[in-house]
């Protein structure tokens, strides 16, 4: 699943998912996918917000770059089409949780604040949001007139722990390494077409 998870975003990143809060929060949606799928086809989805998807471009625009390279803001949010209106507050919570560092001035710019690998997806969410939970009766459990007593919120606990786990397994020197790989594929791709016409 860990695997998954990185192809997933290393392959996706670029695809942001609309969302009109302006609070990170991991949903938990059933909906019918009227565009893609056929109609009436029912899908279980976990949404992870614009402002979360974003920050997560800047870290891997930054990974992907030689260590202590400190590279254009400007750069960055045209390179991973990142709207500039996002990118102010996004690099201001990565930097207030010392994932990345800022230098003012024409020659400035970002940095990892840490090494690669010491940056997991996890880190990157609970900068932007802090905490995520799947369901409310896990952020406010005395609200749920059922609370202890339902069956199901063990569940949601369980389903949370797995998805925070995985999470925390995945971490940006893997993902960058798989975003070279994938782009070393496509160029692969692209000349094999070339000389077949």
């Amino acid at each position: 699943m860990k695997t998954e998870m990185a192809s997933l975003i290393t392959s996706g990143y670029q695809r942001g998912h609309a969302n009109q809060e302006n609070r990170v929060e991991i949903i938990i949606d059933n909906y019918y996918n009227n565009s893609n799928q056929l109609s009436g086809n029912r899908w279980l989805m976990i949404k992870i917000n614009r402002k979360t998807d974003y920050a997560v471009r800047v870290l891997l625009a930054l990974a992907k770059q030689p260590k202590g390279e400190i590279v254009p803001t400007r750069k960055i949010r045209e390179e991973m089409l990142i709207p500039k209106a996002f990118t102010q507050r996004i690099v201001a919570d990565l930097a207030r949780d010392g994932l990345i560092r800022t230098y003012p001035g024409p020659k400035g710019g970002l940095q990892l604040g840490k090494s690669p690998n010491e940056i997991t997806l996890l880190d990157v969410v609970e900068a932007i949001d802090k905490q995520i939970y799947i369901s409310d009766c896990l952020r406010a459990p005395g609200e749920c007139p059922l609370d202890v007593g339902c069956p199901v919120r063990g569940r949601w606990a369980k389903l949370q722990a797995m998805i925070l786990h995985e999470l925390a397994g995945v971490n940006l020197e893997e993902l960058a390494e798989e975003a070279f790989q994938i782009e070393e594929n496509n160029k692969r791709n692209l000349r094999l077409n070339l000389d077949a016409e």
